[in-house]
């Protein structure tokens, strides 16, 4: 062949070329008594090794960490051995052939041994002397091979086909136990792996998966836990599945009951049960959700079993603050309807229970009292910001508004005061109040009266309220007997047991102040006679207080001078008790014209008062001579 060739040396020895790659390797190198291989030599036949001395036969390199040196092995007829030698230990080692027959060699420094028991196999570690194991006591051949399997003989395995361990230990090459059989359990040192998928517990008796008891004293228990495997990149982890199978029922006495879920954990961190969860303790939700499947779900406490007991509480509680901190509230969640679609609502607070000790119900939202499911038509409601209404049997009967500063009561009901709503009442229609009392309508307010059906009783008092501009009091003054006095808006009583009034009529014809004839008296047509005396002094039958004082005064012609500026004054008992009301009387009538002109002077702000059988006296005093007068005083009895 073109590509490998041999080459003969100046020494006399022979190279084996091939030509890999477009360069020149030598693959071998061939003496009188040896051949060298260059490379690593893969032998897929026997190579046959001949009778030989040290320093020839084959030759191969041997690699250390700082160079690499070549090696010999021989065989030796005379002693039916094949002897190793490297430069590496300068040493030989001659393999017997029983040894070949009978013993391993261990790489790693390892020792081989010369013989191996029946019923024996080999363990080691590979850095000490292999160590023969008996798999089982007995005669004969318990375990074989050929070149794919390994079989056990019958005589290893008991009655039932369970292996046997002779010694009731397996163990590793350094004597540590691995696995071990006692009274029928088994104890394995160190974790168990199981490549199937299934790990199956006897059938005989309840099985129980658990942590070996902690024996030191004042020592926590070990914790026990069960994994799901782990997913990789975006996969999600396992899930781990609990199962149990109920009885059949209504089958066969020899029907196999059917396993199904009852507890799924699942890889992002959330649980399922499938039926009931019954707590005998707490339950402990570290932020977590507890959730239900899509049927209805319930949160019981398991009914007492003895006679007359009082059933058990079931109570929520927040978490607990500390300090000056409030504890965690409580909170009632659903969904409120929304458009029309299958994508899920939002949660809303519905109903919150607060660390502050206070209770909260979502505003607009109702509190119904006829109807658990909701369907009521009795009810609470904060219709509004600040507006909380009453409804019963549909019809808002109360309204309580902060906002306007109001409470409404439905028009035509009746507002009662005496408990049982049979007497006393208030009631309204649009625009009206009715005061009721022993089922009767008694008292009326409309827009533009007020009327009672009975008698209206007053307290009497000795003096009147301040006064208020634009209105008036009816009083009752605590005289004996008392008597219902009117005051007006500027603070004057009226006596309203009686008006008083005494008109009079006389002729002047000059300027000259006079006292009025308040008493019958002599009509005198061009002069007055004893105006001071009889006819002027009027004798009060009741306490008094005059208001008002009215005058017509009569010219005796066209050319005749109007009074002008007329002073009149009040008198008691010969002295005056009030200042002077002036009236500019200017517009005086004469024959038919302006005959029928009244003046007024106004006394309601001046300080008079007359206790009965006072004597009264009005002075009048014009400005210019007045003729024909008529006169009328006007009070009223205080």
């Amino acid at each position: 062949m073109s590509n490998i060739n041999f080459k003969q040396n100046p020494d006399g020895t022979f190279d084996l070329i091939a030509k890999i790659n477009n360069r020149n390797k030598r693959i071998l190198t061939v003496n009188k008594d040896k051949v060298i291989f260059d490379g690593t030599v893969e032998i897929n036949k026997t190579i046959k090794v001949k009778d030989s001395k040290k320093g020839s036969g084959l030759v191969v390199p041997i690699k250390t960490s700082t160079d690499t040196k070549t090696g010999s092995m021989f065989y030796d007829s005379t002693k039916d051995s094949l002897n190793v030698f490297t430069e590496t230990t300068g040493a030989y080692k001659e393999i017997k052939t029983t040894e070949v027959d009978t013993s391993i060699d261990v790489a790693g420094g390892g020792t081989g041994l010369s013989s191996l028991a029946t019923d024996n196999i080999l363990v080691g570690s590979g850095t000490s002397t292999m160590t023969p194991k008996t798999l089982v006591a007995g005669s004969g051949t318990t375990i074989t091979h050929n070149a794919n399997d390994i079989t056990i003989g019958s005589n290893v395995l008991d009655s039932s086909g369970n292996l046997e361990v002779s010694s009731g230990v397996i163990q590793t090459p350094m004597g540590t136990n691995i696995m071990m059989f006692t009274s029928g359990n088994t104890t394995i040192v160190g974790d168990l792996t199981v490549n199937g998928n299934n790990i199956m517990l006897g059938t005989e008796a309840a099985g129980t998966i658990s942590n070996a008891n902690e024996t030191t004293n004042d020592t926590s228990g070990h914790n026990l836990t069960i994994k799901a495997s782990a997913g990789k990149g975006s996969g999600s982890g396992g899930n781990i599945i609990f199962q149990t199978a109920q009885a059949p029922g209504g089958a066969t006495s020899s029907t196999q009951g059917v396993h199904s879920s009852v507890l799924t954990l699942f890889g992002n961190g959330n649980a399922t049960f499938t039926g009931e969860v019954i707590a005998d303790n707490t339950i402990s939700l570290n932020n977590n959700i507890l959730s239900f499947d899509g049927s209805h779900s319930y949160v019981t406490v398991d009914p007492r079993t003895g006679a007359n007991l009082a059933g058990y509480r079931l109570i929520l509680e927040g978490g607990q603050g500390t300090g000056t901190a409030v504890g965690g509230s409580i909170y009632l969640r659903s969904t409120l309807a929304g458009g029309s679609g299958s994508t899920a609502n939002s949660y809303t607070d519905i109903f919150g229970v607060h660390g502050t000790g206070h209770a909260a119900l979502r505003a607009t939202s109702k509190l119904l009292f006829d109807a658990a499911n909701g369907s009521g038509h009795t009810y609470i409601q904060e219709s509004s910001n600040d507006v909380l209404d009453i409804y019963v049997g549909g019809d808002k009967m109360l309204e309580l508004s902060e906002a306007q500063s109001k409470i409404s009561i439905l028009e035509n009901f009746k507002l009662y005061f005496d408990g049982a709503g049979e007497a006393c009442y208030i009631t309204s229609d649009s625009s009206n109040i009715t005061i009721g009392a022993d089922g009767e309508d008694k008292f009326f307010i409309t827009d533009s009266e007020t009327k009672s059906e009975q008698a209206v009783k007053i307290k009497e008092a000795s003096n009147a309220a301040s006064d208020s501009a634009g209105y008036g009091q009816i009083w009752v003054k605590s005289n004996t007997p008392n008597k219902l006095m009117f005051t007006d808006d500027a603070g004057a009583d009226i006596s309203i047991n009686g008006q008083f009034f005494v008109d009079c009529g006389w002729y002047q014809g000059s300027s000259a102040g006079r006292y009025m004839p308040l008493v019958s008296g002599q009509n005198e047509a061009s002069s007055l006679i004893d105006f001071s005396n009889d006819d002027v002094f009027f004798i009060v039958p009741y306490n008094l207080k005059i208001t008002t004082i009215y005058m017509n005064m009569v010219r005796t012609s066209n050319s005749a001078v109007h009074p002008g500026n007329t002073n009149i004054r009040l008198a008691k008992n010969g002295s005056f008790i009030s200042n002077s009301v002036t009236v500019n009387v200017n517009d005086t009538g004469y024959d038919s014209t302006n005959l029928y002109n009244v003046y007024t002077w106004d006394f309601s702000s001046e300080t008079n008062s007359y206790s009965a059988g006072d004597i009264m006296q009005i002075y009048f005093d014009p400005t210019n001579a007045v003729y024909y007068c008529s006169a009328t005083v006007v009070g009223y009895y205080t």
